[in-house]
Order: structure tokens, then C-alpha cells, then sequence
């Protein structure tokens, strides 16, 4: 439900017992603003969050920033819900006592949050692979959304990144080949700390990796948060206890991602032979020879993936109009389709529903974590 989360204490609310711990980094101006950081050594400490002290004009506050799961868990394969907020804060508090930090469970709960990622791992299943359901996603059409600035495919098409102007980064990524490549290099995962859940990898019985594809909506300051409350009409809490919300994580993340499923539509339409198409496209009797021709050529092309790469050509030639405008030919077709994976519409259900997902009784897992 949620991973990644920053919240900001002022001075009145916490109290640090030993200094020394942090390091500047930041000096801007005479007197006006400094910045601190104390970030924990994983080898001697475990898992801590992260702490950074601003001062601006003498008033302090700091910012704390943690993976709610990987404090409660020790990972973040497994999942929280509403029900952990307690126990999560009271373990949130022993970790920074543990810092040499006093931070109260009651001031933790109303603490404003500067930063959340909402998340959900869904676990394949029936021989379906991770890698195919993101080739298949590789073939979404999302000219019809305005707000999407850009597109990247990222770590060998292991991640589908799309930023939103004025929303939130959203990302679609194999969970289990990102945490491969955190033992090679922290650096080369799209997750950060991945140290701690190492150990999963020596768990599996057998050299098959874990199919999991994990989805986030990541909104990275406080106007983003106000944005996605605005766009659902929730209350404006931006406190820990009034973001922790399972029906806040529920709309957010099955908005973007129905985003990207629809967007398959036209990439779903049946396979045909190309004169088959043609001759199926010219009997709706709505299209001239010459547009048959030429939405049979750029159906092929959805189908094989090349969608964004079409897009760019066009784009570049200064040809955006007509590659909106043949879209929307196909969809007046309404030809035949067929989803190739039920496990887009199971992720899509799993939202819905919310439920944890939890490795401890995978089948593939050595023993219990």
C-alpha cells in the first residue's frame, strides 16, 4: 500500500540526543540555512531511515525518510495495510530512539508528509513471466492522455517510467530482476536499499526467479500530494495518519494503471493476416482504400511494440496530428480484440481489492522469512 514516505518534525516535536552523528553538507548564506545529514551505516546499524536537519533562520526541523515496509518487514515484497499503522509507528519510534532521536508515537501519527510512494506487488502466476507482461505494456498507446510529459523504458525494458506534469512519476518494473541487479551494483536498481532484502535471493529453491510485478505512484513533494487529494476530492491531510489510507493508495494507483491498460486497445486487436485486416477494415464500410492501407500498417506496428517509436518519428517530422488522428480512426472500428494476458486484468482486480501480498508462504521460498 505505501513504501517510501518522508515526514517533517518541527523543533518542538523531537529532540536529538547526539549531534555528532550528522554531517553538513549545505551552507547557503550568512547564518540563513544549513542542512545536516545522518545517514545510518547499514553494516553497523541495520535498517534506519534517513535524517536530514535543515536550520533556516535558527528554526529547525528534520526530515525523516524510510521504506514503511522494510522498517515493519525487513523487506517490501510484503505489504501493509491500515492495520500496521500502529505498530509500524511504534517500531518507526524505537528505531530513531535506537538514533539517539526522541520523536513521540502521538507527533509521528500528525507529522506532515513531504513525500509518499504508493505501491502494490502482484505475484504472477501459470507460467506467465514478467518480461512478457512488460512487452506487452511496451505497445500502450497513451497519446490520449494529456499530462504524460514522458516515456522511458529503463534497465533493458525492465521498468516502464512515465512522468506526469503535474501529478506524480508513476513506474511498472520485474521487482525480482531489480533486486539482481542491486546485488551487482546499488546503483544499477531502480529501488534504493536494497542491501537489507539481499537475502532473499539465497531463499529460492530453484535457479526460476520469483515473477513479481510491482507497481508505484511515486509524488515527490507536498504540491503533488495536494494535486492527487484535489483530483479524487479527499480531505487535504497531509499528516502520516491522513495519507495512510488504503482507499487513497486504491484510487491512485488503479487511475494510472487503467491509464496504461486502455491504452492497450488498439494493441489487443486480434491478429490477422494484413489482407485479412484490410479486407475486415474496407467491410466496416467507414474507411477509403487508402485509409485501410494505412491503419492495417500502423495496427501492425502497435502490435509489435513500435508504438512510442512511431510516435517519435512522426513527431519529428512534425506529423503529431496525423498519428492522433489515425488512432482515432481505429478506435471507430471497433475491430475484434483479445487481451494476450489475463494477468493485466488480475493486477487491475488486485488493486481493487487491496489485499497484502506476503513471500512467507510462497512455494518457491526455502522456509518461512
Amino acid at each position: 500500500m505505501i513504501d517510501t514516505i518522508a515526514l517533517t518534525l518541527n523543533q518542538d516535536q523531537y529532540k536529538i540526543f547526539d549531534h555528532s552523528r550528522f554531517r553538513s553538507t549545505d551552507y547557503i548564506g550568512k547564518n540563513s540555512f544549513t542542512k545536516k545529514v545522518y545517514n545510518p551505516d547499514f553494516n553497523k546499524e541495520g535498517y534506519k531511515p534517513r535524517i536530514t536537519l535543515y536550520n533556516r533562520f535558527g528554526t529547525e526541523q528534520i526530515r525523516i525518510e524510510f521504506s514503511a515496509p522494510k522498517i515493519l518487514f525487513g523487506n517490501n515484497f510484503d505489504e501493509l495495510d491500515e492495520s500496521d499503522f500502529d505498530n509500524l509507528v511504534a517500531k518507526l519510534y524505537n528505531n530513531l530512539w535506537e538514533m539517539k532521536i526522541r520523536a513521540y508515537p502521538d507527533d509521528l501519527k500528525k507529522a506532515n508528509v513531504s513525500k509518499i510512494d504508493y505501491s502494490k506487488n502482484f505475484v504472477l502466476g501459470n507460467g506467465v513471466k514478467t518480461w512478457q507482461i512488460l512487452n506487452e505494456l511496451s505497445k500502450v498507446d497513451l497519446t490520449r492522455s494529456s499530462d504524460i510529459e514522458e516515456v522511458k523504458y529503463r534497465n533493458k525494458g525492465h521498468c516502464l517510467h512515465l512522468k506526469h506534469t503535474n501529478s506524480l512519476d508513476f513506474a511498472v518494473y520485474d521487482k525480482w530482476a531489480d533486486l539482481v541487479k542491486a546485488k551487482i551494483s546499488d546503483k544499477r536498481s531502480i529501488e534504493k536499499d536494497n542491501k537489507l532484502q539481499l537475502n532473499l535471493l539465497d531463499l529460492i529453491e530453484d535457479t526460476n526467479k520469483l515473477e513479481i510485478i510491482r507497481i508505484e505512484a511515486r509524488l515527490v513533494d507536498r504540491q503533488k500530494i495536494k494535486d492527487i487529494l484535489k483530483l479524487f476530492s479527499f480531505n487535504d491531510d497531509l499528516t502520516f495518519q491522513g495519507l495512510f489510507k488504503k482507499h487513497i493508495a486504491r484510487a491512485v494507483l488503479g487511475k494510472y494503471w487503467h491509464e496504461i491498460a486502455d491504452g492497450l486497445d488498439i494493441a489487443n486487436i486480434r491478429d490477422y493476416e494484413e489482407i485479412d485486416l484490410i479486407s475486415l477494415i474496407l467491410e466496416s464500410d467507414k474507411m477509403t482504400a487508402n485509409q485501410a492501407l494505412r491503419i492495417a500498417s500502423v495496427i501492425n506496428i502497435y502490435q509489435k511494440g513500435q508504438v512510442l517509436q512511431l510516435k517519435n518519428l512522426l513527431s519529428s517530422h512534425g506529423y503529431d496530428r496525423s498519428f492522433s488522428e489515425l488512432a482515432k480512426l481505429i478506435r471507430t472500428l471497433d475491430l475484434p480484440k483479445n487481451c494476450k494476458y489475463k494477468a493485466i486484468l488480475g493486477i487491475g482486480q488486485s488493486i481493487e481489492e487491496m489485499n497484502k501480498t506476503s513471500l512467507k508462504n510462497h512455494p518457491k521460498l526455502k522456509f518461512a522469512m
